[in-house]
């Protein structure tokens, strides 16, 4: 025979039911939370400022090597073009006191000077250019070197941040 307990001395019937801790909120966020955004948002802007700020630097670089594309060296003045064309880009970068002056020896020391990578490919490449732009006729044998000078120096000169004209267009004025 079981003993019955009185239900003052039962302890099962003196247990509460279990409750369950309420579930953490993921709202409102904690301040390190706060701050990882805030730093989030930061970087995110001066990305894209910097990547905005990349392209429109490089627009005239650009711009160049699709006009330097349309060169042929079937015209008869293709020194002319591609001369114009390098001063163009100097224009773009530099200021305006600084290139327009320059000419002959001094252009061609200041396209080397500015342009530091294949030095002597670019040197070879300037002084034929150099030469023809003073002849009565080009001569059609020396223009892909001259091309290729111009085409380095527009990929890999050195150009200043400042003083920079926004628009290769606008260094045709």
């Amino acid at each position: 025979m079981a003993l019955q307990a009185s239900p003052e001395q039962d302890p099962l019937l003196q247990l509460r039911d279990i409750k369950t801790p309420t579930g953490v909120d993921w709202w409102p966020l904690d301040w390190g939370w706060w701050l990882l955004m805030l730093l989030s948002v930061v970087v995110l802007i001066a990305l894209i400022v910097f990547i905005k700020r990349r392209i429109a630097f490089n627009r005239p670089r650009k711009e160049a090597l699709k006009a330097l594309g349309t060169i042929s060296e079937h015209a008869d003045d293709w020194p002319v073009q591609l001369n114009t064309l390098l001063k163009r880009t100097a224009l773009s970068y530099f200021p305006k006191e600084r290139i327009s002056s320059l000419h002959t020896q001094q252009w061609r020391d200041f396209l080397l000077a500015s342009c530091p990578k294949n030095a002597q490919a670019l040197n070879e490449g300037l002084t034929t250019l150099h030469a023809n732009l003073y002849r009565n006729s080009a001569q059609h044998t020396d223009f892909a070197v001259s091309h290729d000078a111009v085409k380095m120096w527009i990929k890999n000169a050195t150009f200043l941040r400042q003083n920079r004209i926004p628009s290769f267009l606008e260094a045709t004025s």
